[in-house]
């Protein structure tokens, strides 16, 4: 088995991430995982998870596009901004689908958003739904993120629609939900979601809790099918796997003109260079 690789979770909904890596861990005897992007307990789909050296990845695997489904509940406004939250108000003064779909589209593109109360971004250390739960008040400053699409689809109750929105990291749905419902007056909150796409992995590669095992595991550079990758002789790629600037400025202009590279040997691919903000290559990752 490849000591350093990454498996495609189908994870469950009922169940956070952080549980769900815990039962691979265990059913596969694993020494170390983590994952890539949350997903909220309510949350089904894909869940990137990295084992062993891969973990040094997580940023990376955490950065690219995502796309998401599901449906949001307008008329019902919670304190988590989804349907298992306490409810604040209710209404059933609801737009015409026309006027919704119009509504949404101002959300596309670079916009400032900001994440629910009930989440895991920390105040002073401790997380904000911890201090929401005992009756304290939040404030959690706006973030940048890009929505590149919305497609919305009604349903036979109006208060019900369906979507499908591709974003960037850090993109909370919830809060595209309560906001929607603001911006129409009538308060929103996500009824249901699913991750379709994290990438560069769609949620067909996935596989359960149930049926996952030990030859699902895919080779770690399978997080970068569009990097370009170097075969260096076994002394110098020997040489970079231990941290050697001097090698790694020997052979700077042998790199290929991308921002980053995967390098390795004959047998094995052994690490990731990058290039700075200056142009100069650099060390990301070394397994």
């Amino acid at each position: 088995m490849l000591d350093a690789g990454i498996y495609i979770l189908d994870k469950p909904s009922g169940v956070s991430s952080a549980k769900a890596i815990a039962k691979i861990k265990h059913k596969l005897s694993l020494k170390k995982i983590g994952h890539a992007g949350t997903l909220d307990p309510m949350a089904t789909g894909v869940l990137v998870c990295l084992v062993n050296g891969a973990t040094k990845f997580a940023s990376y695997a955490e950065a690219g596009r995502k796309i998401y489904s599901g449906s949001i509940l307008l008329g019902t406004t919670t304190n988590s901004d989804d349907i298992q939250g306490e409810v604040i108000s209710t209404s059933n003064n609801i737009s015409s689908f026309e006027e919704i779909n119009s509504a949404s589209k101002e959300f596309v593109g670079d916009i400032l958003q900001i994440p629910p109360q009930v989440s895991a971004i920390k105040q002073n250390g401790v997380p904000a739904y911890k201090k929401v739960r005992k009756g304290e008040s939040v404030t959690i400053e706006p973030r940048a993120i890009t929505i590149y699409s919305i497609d919305l689809f009604p349903s036979q109750d109006p208060k019900m629609i369906s979507f499908k929105i591709e974003c960037s990291k850090g993109t909370y749905i919830r809060s595209i939900a309560r906001d929607l419902g603001l911006r129409l007056g009538c308060g929103g909150c996500l009824a249901s979601l699913r991750r379709e796409y994290s990438s560069p992995f769609f949620v067909e590669q996935a596989k359960t809790l149930e049926n996952i095992n030990d030859n699902d595991m895919l080779a770690w550079w399978k997080l970068f099918p569009n990097v370009s990758k170097i075969t260096l002789a076994d002394d110098v790629a020997t040489r970079l796997h231990h941290g050697d600037e001097i090698m790694l400025n020997n052979i700077a202009n042998e790199i290929p003109s991308d921002n980053m590279v995967i390098y390795g040997n004959k047998e094995s691919w052994l690490g990731m260079l990058e290039k700075d903000s200056s142009g100069i290559w650099k060390f990301a990752v070394n397994l």
